[in-house]
Parts: structure tokens; sequence; C-alpha cells
């Protein structure tokens, strides 16, 4: 009887855990893209890149993504620029690195997107960590 009472204690005690380690995770109704890499500023913002430039944002820790522009999302030999990571330093200060050495920052959470040049032989950069905006 000990035995069946812990048994059953235990089988209870386990769907506690298992209900409470996956709470915060579901599924949502938003379609994304070949998404290779996601990072979180914090709480409440992150941002999440993949294949063809294809960069989303979340401002509400992500419960919605917002799809960002890449205003060039070609490299330099006319091939899609395929996004391989992705580093913020704050909320509006990030980079995205992907093949052919290409490299974008962002000052304003993602609106706009400056190129930086890279000197690497055009080779793939696969990937990247800031931690400071002084670039």
């Amino acid at each position: 009887m000990i035995k069946r009472k812990l048994a059953l204690a235990a089988f209870v005690f386990s769907l506690g855990v298992a209900n409470y380690a996956f709470a915060g995770w579901y599924p949502t109704n938003q379609s994304y893209q070949n998404l290779t890499k996601i990072r979180m500023v914090n709480a409440t913002y992150g941002y999440a890149v993949g294949g063809e430039g294809y960069i989303v944002k979340t401002s509400d820790g992500g419960d919605t993504w917002q799809p960002l522009s890449l205003q060039s999302a070609r490299t330099a030999s006319g091939s899609y620029f395929s996004i391989s990571d992705l580093s913020f330093v704050s909320v509006p200060t990030g980079y995205i690195v992907g093949n052919e050495g290409t490299m974008f920052k962002t000052i304003d959470a993602g609106r706009t997107w400056l190129q930086l040049t890279v000197n690497n032989s055009g080779g793939n950069i696969t990937s990247v960590y800031f931690t400071s905006s002084d670039i």
C-alpha cells in the first residue's frame, strides 16, 4: 500500500513538473522561413534570422513576431544573403552576418540596416558576437 501511494505521489509530481516545464512553449499561427538563429536581447525583445535575408523581431517576449526588411538581401555576387548569425548589444543596436563576408548593422531596432565592409576575401562568416556598439 505504501509503494502504491509513493508511486501515485511520484506520478502526480511528474505531471506537475511536466506541465510547468512546457507551460511557456506553444505553437503560433505565424509562418517563418527557414529560421536558423534566435537571440533574445532581454525578456521582451528578440530577433530571429534565416535564409534569403529573412529577419523577424519580437517586442512582446515571443508572443508575436514582425518581419523586418533587409534593404539588400543579395550579396556582391548576386546570390541571396543567407544570414548565419546575429548579435545584439542592446535593443536598437545589432549585427548580422552571413555568406560571402556580408555584415549588416542596425542602430534603430532593425528598421534600417547599414552594410559594413568586412575584409575577409568574400568567405562566409558563420558566427558573430559583439559586446559594444563601437564598430
